[in-house]
């Protein structure tokens, strides 16, 4: 993918990102998502940005967990969004691989996504980079 750079999210990309997920209908705003960023990194998660000619057109959330029940980590993906000009120009793929990447270099044997029912195209692009249904998850959301 050329001119295309996967890196850390930095404090100024705040608005832009932000803009990604509300334009995906998350309830977030340019005013609520640096709070918001600062509590993710406090808590040791990640967020990756795709960029384009100085433009951050994609992002990935990464979060990891440490169950007792397993000797490694365990790698999930929280969240993925692509501009939607971008959308299917592999912008999404390079970030994916960029987060598994990531993940293996932390240790971590497991790398899980999760995506709602609705999302049938995610569903699938996850399925064509490797990814296999090995359980359901359920919420309880208060």
């Amino acid at each position: 993918m050329t001119g295309l750079r996967i890196r850390p999210i930095e404090k100024r990309d705040a608005g832009c990102v932000a803009a990604l997920f509300e334009a995906f209908g998350f309830s977030t705003s340019a005013d609520t998502f640096p709070q918001r960023l600062d509590r993710s990194i406090a808590a040791g998660d990640n967020t990756l940005v795709a960029e384009r000619d100085d433009a951050v057109i994609g992002c990935i959330g990464l979060s990891q967990m440490h169950p007792a029940h397993r000797d490694a980590p365990v790698g999930r993906i929280t969240v993925l969004v692509v501009a939607e000009e971008f959308r299917g120009a592999g912008i999404g793929t390079a970030l994916v691989k960029a987060a598994v990447e990531r993940f293996s270099d932390d240790g971590c044997t497991i790398v899980e996504v999760t995506s709602r029912f609705e999302l049938k195209r995610a569903h699938a692009f996850y399925e064509k980079m490797g990814f296999g249904q090995t359980s359901v998850r359920l919420a309880l959301t208060r």
